[in-house]
């Protein structure tokens, strides 16, 4: 936010936010009239896709028997 309030004037910077779907944006449209925007249903898209992943991966650590980070480190040894 502050390099968009330091270029004021300069230049029109604008500032895009989300991968890969741009769910926020800032831009100037003139000297003093900045200009800003929510799209939610990228937003929301960009929410499923994380949480997709983010699932993915702890199936995957689940079943190769990582799945509470210890790793093999930790895993008791049966002696018997």
């Amino acid at each position: 936010m502050f390099s968009l309030l330091k270029r004021k004037g300069t230049e029109n910077p604008n500032a895009n936010i989300g991968f890969p779907l741009k769910y926020y944006e800032q831009f100037w449209m003139d000297k003093n009239d900045l200009h800003h925007g929510w799209n939610f249903r990228n937003f929301f898209i960009d929410f499923i896709i994380a949480l997709i992943i983010v699932l993915i991966i702890t199936f995957i650590r689940k079943r190769n028997g990582n799945g509470n980070g210890s790793g093999s480190r930790n895993r008791k040894i049966n002696e018997n």
